[in-house]
């Protein structure tokens, strides 16, 4: 069962990939921005929506509220995790909007998961085993091998 959630990440990442380079793409040639300007409007009209949706769902449910007063007592890990989360993204987003191979930007944007899992382990002194230095080389293979 496990290769159906593989193929599902899979398809779901082409799919807001396709999405997110078509939307950037739109603002560039319509609105005559620049890479800079179509990402970051791109980034800023997404954020505006994800708030609205997600906003209501939020302030009904009492476990999320409580997740909110957690999360705002650390306002430094909050700030650079939102800043580092949109910043990665932003340059994903201007990214697109410089080339039309959209699977290259895809194949550079998986390469951060090896970089992550090494990270991981030197850091974070995560335990490096057999399975994962396997699975790690092959998602590297695979960066590569899309990227040719």
């Amino acid at each position: 069962p496990s290769i159906i959630y593989i193929l599902l990440a899979a398809v779901a990442t082409t799919g807001y990939s396709l999405i997110d380079s078509y939307g950037v793409a739109l603002l560039k040639e319509q609105e005559q921005l620049s890479a800079w300007h179509a990402g970051t409007t791109y980034i800023l009209l997404q954020g505006i929506a994800s708030l609205i949706w997600l906003l209501p769902w939020v302030v009904l449910q009492v476990s999320q509220r409580q997740e909110i007063r957690r999360l705002l007592q650390m306002p430094g890990q909050l700030f650079l995790a939102g800043f580092f989360l949109t910043f990665t993204y932003l340059l994903i987003l201007i990214s697109f909007s410089l080339t039309e191979e959209v699977s290259f930007v895809v194949a550079l944007r998986q390469i951060s998961i090896p970089i992550g899992v090494v990270a991981c382990a030197i850091w974070l002194k995560e335990q490096v085993t057999g399975l994962r230095i396997m699975a790690t080389a092959m998602m590297f293979a695979g960066t590569v091998i899309v990227s040719l």
